[in-house]
Order: C-alpha cells, then structure tokens, then sequence
C-alpha cells in the first residue's frame, strides 16, 4: 500500500509539473493557461507603497510571456482602504485622478481670485465706508482666501501621497488629473493693457496646484 501510495504522489507531482510553475508555497499555470480572473490581485500585507519603488501593480493582468506572481497589496490613505481587487485599484485610480483635476481647479480659482481682487482695488472709486464696514469686507476677503489655500494645500497632499505609492498606474492617474484641467481651463487670451500694476508676473503656464505662494 505504501509502494502505490508513493507512486500516486510521484504522479501528482509529474502533472503539477508540466501544468504549472511552482513559486513561492503556490503553482503559477504557464502562460497560456493563465485565467486573470484566479490570479489574486495583490499578496502579502498590505503596506502604504512599494518598498523596491515604482512597479506595475497590474502588470500580472496583461503581460504577456511567463506568468507573474501579483505585487504586494497596497493601502492608499488609511489602512482599511486596501486595494486588493481589480474593482478597488481602478476605482482608486479613478478618483486619483479627480483629486488631481479638482486640484488644479482650486488653484486656478484662487490664482484668479488674487488677479481679479487686484484690478477691482484699482477700478473701484474710493468711497466712504464705515470701519465697520471695511473690517467685515477685510475678514470675507482674508477667510474666503484662507479656505481656498488650505483647500489647495488638502488636495495637493492627497495628490502627493497617491504618487507616493510607486505605482505607476497611481502616479499616470495624478498626473493625467492635473494635465487634463490644466488644459480644459487653459486660458490663452493676452493680459489687458489696462491692467497696468495689476497684472501678474507670474507664468500664466504655471500648475496651479503647485504653486500654493
């Protein structure tokens, strides 16, 4: 019984063999074998980046040759947000990819909010106010200006430490986010010569959500 035993194991192993890779304590089918949808997502714990630096975390899903083993599995902002499925990454992507467009859009607002607060200063007529009137104009204008810079500064971090990640598809996701907005409110029509002091040194190309001065 022990001799059919050991040659029915050596028969299991023969068949593993020419079916699979063995990698780690797991069988790896061979490339053309391979079902996407039984290869988990990611392995191991979870960690906030990719300690080897920027890799592909969903390379294992369309490269084409020998099969690879999944990356390890990432937590993007808290620990339970663990992005271990197909469904979660490209969602996180998704919304990367906002933070990075709404970034630039508050920059932009706040950009132009200083450039349009500027030519009312030097437009307006000087009227007679109150003090108390000028010191509640003073404290909208200072509290607007405070929640959009901090605004900026929210998203940029949140930006930042997607990137952070080194996950390439991550990092495409803040960047396309960024370009993209920068493009749709691309505004190319030339400074007024009216503005005179008013107008801006600064480049008009500039990233807004970068530039937080």
């Amino acid at each position: 019984s022990d001799l059919k035993l050991g040659s029915r194991a050596t028969t299991t192993m023969v068949h593993d063999h020419h079916h699979g890779d063995v990698v780690g304590s797991s069988v790896l089918p061979h490339s053309h074998d391979v079902d996407a949808t039984r290869i988990p997502f990611c392995t191991g714990a979870p960690s906030a980046m990719y300690m080897a630096g920027f890799t592909w975390s969903t390379r294992h899903r369309w490269a084409a040759g020998a099969a690879l083993e999944p990356p390890p599995c990432l937590n993007l902002y808290l620990p339970h947000w663990t992005l271990d499925t197909d469904r979660k990454f490209f969602a996180a992507c998704a919304a990367v990819f906002a933070l990075g467009a709404l970034c630039e859009v508050v920059g932009m607002l706040r950009r132009a909010r200083v450039l349009s607060g500027l030519r009312a200063r030097m437009r307006r007529p000087v009227v007679p106010t109150t003090t108390a009137a000028r010191g509640l104009r003073r404290l909208h204008a200072v509290g607007t200006a405070a929640l959009l810079h901090g605004a900026q500064l929210l998203l940029g971090y949140l930006v930042m430490l997607a990137v952070m990640t080194y996950s390439h598809e991550l990092f495409a996701s803040a960047l396309l986010g960024l370009v993209v907005a920068a493009a749709a409110l691309r505004n190319d029509t030339p400074p007024s010569s009216s503005g005179g002091r008013g107008a801006s040194s600064e480049d008009p190309h500039m990233t807004a959500c970068h530039h937080s001065g």
